[in-house]
């Protein structure tokens, strides 16, 4: 039997990925295709499909170096990085979702913990679209 994550428990682990991450000088937001949350066992390449924008017309995709966050403390904490922005170059087909990752280079199993739009900001992105992200996780009991 496993005990209750209490809040200052779980404001403790969100100041510990804070204290992480700007060790790293940051982490890196993806797009994927994948419209539904993917399973916990999930990874870019093994349940979360990062975005092709080459085929047919699209270029000029790269995962953005989010190196601003910060946490918002309470019940159910929040750690979160500043907006990015993508700027879509061609079209980039069916991006449905992001996710966070430890390194830039795309196609890399690295992802830490992602999230799919709302449905009516999904689908195909095209030349000159702009997609604004503001990547936040949220610690919580999971008994809630």
């Amino acid at each position: 039997m496993a005990g209750i994550l209490l809040v200052s428990g779980q404001t403790w682990i969100v100041d510990q990925m804070k204290t992480t991450i700007d060790g790293l000088g940051g982490l890196y937001i993806g797009l994927m295709t994948d419209s539904a949350t993917p399973s916990e066992e999930a990874q870019v390449g093994a349940g979360i499909t990062e975005i092709n924008p080459v085929a047919p017309t699209g270029s000029g995709y790269n995962r953005i170096l989010c190196d601003t966050w910060t946490v918002v403390s309470g019940v159910d904490p929040v750690l979160s990085g500043e907006s990015v922005m993508f700027y879509a170059s061609g079209v980039w087909e069916n991006v449905r979702g992001y996710f966070v990752a430890l390194g830039a280079v795309s196609g890399v199993a690295d992802a830490l913990w992602a999230e799919p739009f709302p449905l009516e900001k999904q689908g195909n992105k095209v030349d000159r679209q702009r997609i604004y992200i503001n990547p936040i996780y949220e610690q919580h009991y999971c008994g809630e």
